[in-house]
């Protein structure tokens, strides 16, 4: 019976389906590449006819396709052992490569390649039957050390590595010399997730390659691969921690002897990083990633070691995780020490404690934990933050639209029931009128959560008019981050000061004397701005660049999608206008 055609034929077993796809168009035009077709198509009893026939017909055994090379190498990638041994047989070169890739590579460096050690066998049995040429070749595959080049290694064991391919690896290192920092080199990369032949990452995997992948670690680690370097210039404990599906790379650099605090470009350690969720998988999800932060406590990792800002990973795990992750945590505290005083007493360079970095996570369940250990509620950092500022600012820009915002309010309204003091004010004028202001509200209905805490600071005591200096939407790129590099925590506490500060020769992108009617206006916070004008808020107010609040709402790149809003500020402000005229024509018939 014929065999199947390229075009119905199913993906070779061990075959990359990318690859298949492209192979599967390839060869159809060239009538030098009909041993190609046959190979490709599994079709022996062809390929066998057109065997004894190279040299003639315009076939060449050793004919290499300018994508997929010679007959033989796509026989390796078809894992098509039957054809290779056909091809074998009538004397194919190994070695023959074409000039049109960067490297150049061959059917026997193909098979390094893919981790196809049954044809590798054969291509050596092969080279090493009869004949000064063939006793050559055996020569250069069981003594590459002499004879193959660096660049030549250093790609066979490259290839090899990201492929997982741990049998391949093992005799590479048996045969060959490699450098320590080709080994460290060698290590991140098996550290990190597989590769496939076209050099796609994150090939698909099971339970068994995850297991080589640690058995590879602990392979290279036995060659002298130091499991503490950062040859790629990111620490290896947390590019593993980073992904959760690396747990067993993780695992195995443990075990190794790798560092659990290691830190990387700003001083953070893994615990920093799975403070937050992780990546989970080839897409954006993430999760929490338990198994990695028990590995690492069962390591020795630290909670309480400090990154050049003096945040710890209690900080983070504070502000990103949740309550049963914060309590993993804490299990990392010294034993000896009372856990109330030791969470009370952790600060960071800024003067910002737990109890801050989880209102700005605005968990509440972590809130209530720290509260009733003793923390303060009203514990001010270096720039006048109090945990009640944190949690009123938006920590991600997501927060700032509805219906995200309820977060915000929930940890707000729990800080104010545990005796926050409202009236505090920031070293950059901000109250938490201006936090409520930051957030986009149409306005609409009766039952209007940003609107009713308004009203209830008002009635407080904190100032309608109060002026303070409001940021940029965006900010200089190039300003040196406080945070992780997997976790963006948002600009609040000491961050703001930060940003405040000159960035070199450019002058911060603030505006300095805006009301809490100028952020609400630009920002879009209408429930805000009604309650506001109700409670006397001057529409006549200027700030330093003498704009008006009515200014703003026109000019505002947020409101630019949002039509609607921008005309509901517009009909806010001119009832509010109309009314106030009313109001003093009023007063003056009284008089």
């Amino acid at each position: 019976m014929r065999p199947q055609s390229s075009a119905t034929r199913p993906v070779p077993p061990g075959m990359d389906g990318r690859l298949w796809m492209q192979m599967k168009d390839a060869f159809n035009d060239d009538p030098k590449a009909r041993l190609h077709a046959c190979v490709r198509d599994d079709d022996l009893s062809r390929l066998r006819i057109f065997v004894p026939l190279c040299g003639t017909l315009d076939l060449e055994l050793n004919y290499c396709d300018p994508d997929f090379g010679s007959a033989l190498q796509v026989a390796v990638l078809c894992d098509n052992m039957a054809a290779a041994g056909i091809l074998l047989d009538a004397g194919a070169n190994p070695w023959a490569s074409n000039d049109f890739t960067e490297p150049q590579t061959s059917a026997i460096e193909t098979a390094i390649q893919t981790g196809n050690r049954d044809i590798f066998t054969r291509i050596c049995e092969k080279t090493g039957l009869g004949g000064s040429k063939n006793l050559q070749q055996l020569h250069h595959v069981l003594g590459w050390a002499d004879d193959w080049s660096e660049a030549v290694l250093e790609n066979a064991l490259g290839n090899a590595v990201s492929g997982w391919h741990v049998e391949v690896v093992r005799l590479l290192l048996a045969r060959c010399r490699y450098s320590p920092l080709r080994l460290n080199l060698s290590l991140c990369r098996a550290a990190d997730f597989r590769s496939d032949l076209l050099s796609h990452p994150h090939a698909d995997c099971n339970g068994l390659d995850y297991v080589n992948q640690q058995e590879l670690i602990g392979c290279l680690v036995s060659a002298g691969a130091d499991p503490n370097s950062n040859a790629e210039g990111q620490n290896i404990v947390i590019a593993a921690a980073t992904w959760a599906d690396l747990v067993g790379a993780l695992k195995a650099l443990l075990d190794q002897g790798a560092d659990p605090n290691g830190g990387g470009a700003a001083g953070e350690t893994a615990l920093h990083h799975l403070g937050s969720p992780v990546h989970i998988k080839k897409g954006p999800k993430r999760c929490l990633h338990e198994t990695g932060i028990r590995l690492l406590l069962q390591h020795g990792a630290s909670v309480t070691i400090r990154d050049e800002f003096g945040n710890t990973p209690l900080h983070y795990a504070a502000f990103g995780s949740n309550m049963h992750i914060f309590a993993l945590y804490t299990t990392g505290l010294a034993v000896d020490s009372q856990d109330n005083d030791a969470l009370n007493s952790i600060k960071n360079n800024s003067g910002e404690t737990l109890l801050h970095w989880a209102a700005a996570g605005k968990n509440i369940d972590i809130l209530r934990f720290l509260l009733s250990s003793g923390a303060d509620v009203n514990a001010a950092n270096d720039n006048g933050w109090t945990p009640l500022m944190c949690a009123v600012a938006p920590s991600t820009p997501t927060e700032t639209f509805v219906p995200r915002y309820y977060k915000p309010l929930q940890a707000a309204r729990f800080m104010l029931d545990h005796g926050a003091d409202p009236l505090a004010c920031t070293a950059e004028g901000w109250t938490p009128l201006h936090g409520l202001s930051l957030y986009l509200d149409n306005g609409d209905g009766n039952d209007n959560k940003l609107a009713d805490l308004a009203k209830e600071l008002i009635t407080r005591g904190i100032p309608v008019d109060a002026r303070a200096t409001m940021l940029a939407i965006s900010t200089n790129s190039s300003r040196k981050s406080l945070r992780v590099s997997n976790r963006e925590v948002g600009i609040w506490g000491s961050r703001v000061a930060e940003h405040l500060q000159p960035n070199g020769d450019k002058s911060p992108a603030t505006t300095k004397d805006r009301t809490p009617l100028h952020w609400a206006m630009f920002h879009g916070a209408a429930g805000v701005a009604k309650v506001l004008l109700a409670n006397g808020a001057d529409v006549n107010a200027v700030d330093e660049r003498n704009c008006l609040p009515a200014d703003l709402i026109s000019t505002s790149p947020l409101l630019e999608t949002h039509a609607n809003i921008r005309a509901r500020l517009t009909r806010i402000l001119v009832n509010a206008t109309n009314s106030s005229v009313e109001y003093s024509q009023k007063q003056q018939q009284a008089t």
